[in-house]
């Protein structure tokens, strides 16, 4: 009885001392596991913060900000011509950021990066009683007159797996614009705007479409945005003219004066 008391007391000893091992162990692989995740997180704010100082940087020493406008210094041109309004955006990251609320326009599983081509968002309104069409729209720099890219010259142009997050052919497509407030970059491409397949713009109504233009040569500053407007027995030339500048992020502009520019 003695020596199965004895084997007992020893056992009970073992267990305690087994709990109390593992239990231990559970300890410093806990504070192991808190360590290590505040290490993985200081090293994850330090490397954020150095790719940022680096992209600030290099955008402070080296960068250039590019920007077309109007001649008045707009980001947007208008023209009117007896009752047809044509309002003009060239696009930028934020016209992009726009158009990509719509799922329609933009792949938003997708990544990659912007065209180096130029786009515009172009409005048209037909304040008049009869119904207009848009027959042509045009890019004129120098002695150079170049029709918008069509569909299919578009796509070979945005062939790259780097543009597949771009719906070119839903992109170019006429849309019509289900309310409008004059304002051009207030359009919500998710609800405001459905597809258009009519080959006209009927009275009242308020359309708006993507285009997309050869590269214009770098020194050509000045250029102009051509909309032909087809009405019943005539034709309207509605032009909405650009000036393209150069800032560096650090100093003085890069062009000569105001002045010079609209020479």
């Amino acid at each position: 009885m003695i020596f199965i008391h004895t084997l007992s007391m020893l056992l009970k000893f073992s267990y305690l001392q087994i709990f109390k091992t593992l239990q231990i162990r559970y300890r410093l692989d806990i504070v192991y596991l808190q360590t290590l995740h505040t290490v993985m997180n200081k090293i994850k704010v330090h490397y954020i913060l150095f790719v940022l100082a680096f992209l600030v940087s290099c955008k402070t020493q080296f960068g250039l900000v590019h920007t077309v406008e109007s001649p008045g210094g707009e980001p947007i041109a208008t023209a009117t011509l007896d009752e047809i309004t044509v309002t003009i955006e060239p696009f930028t990251e934020d016209t992009w950021s726009r158009i990509a609320t719509s799922a329609t326009f933009i792949d938003r599983s997708k990544s990659g990066r912007l065209p180096k081509i130029p786009f515009f968002l172009v409005v048209v309104e037909n304040k008049s009683s009869y119904p207009v069409s848009i027959k042509e729209i045009a890019i004129i720099y120098g002695n150079n007159r170049l029709p918008v890219l069509t569909k299919d010259e578009l796509k070979n142009h945005l062939s790259s797996p780097a543009y597949g997050f771009i719906n070119s052919e839903e992109l170019i497509t006429l849309q019509r614009l289900l309310t409008y407030s004059g304002k051009i970059q207030k359009i919500d491409f998710s609800n405001d705007v459905i597809p258009y397949i009519l080959p006209f713009i009927p009275p009242g109504d308020t359309h708006c479409m993507v285009v997309a233009g050869k590269w214009i040569p770098v020194n050509q500053r000045h250029f102009t945005v051509q909309v032909v407007i087809k009405l019943p027995g005539s034709e309207k030339i509605v032009d909405c003219t650009f000036v393209r500048k150069e800032y560096r992020t650090k100093g003085n502009h890069f062009l000569k004066s105001s002045k010079e520019d609209t020479k």
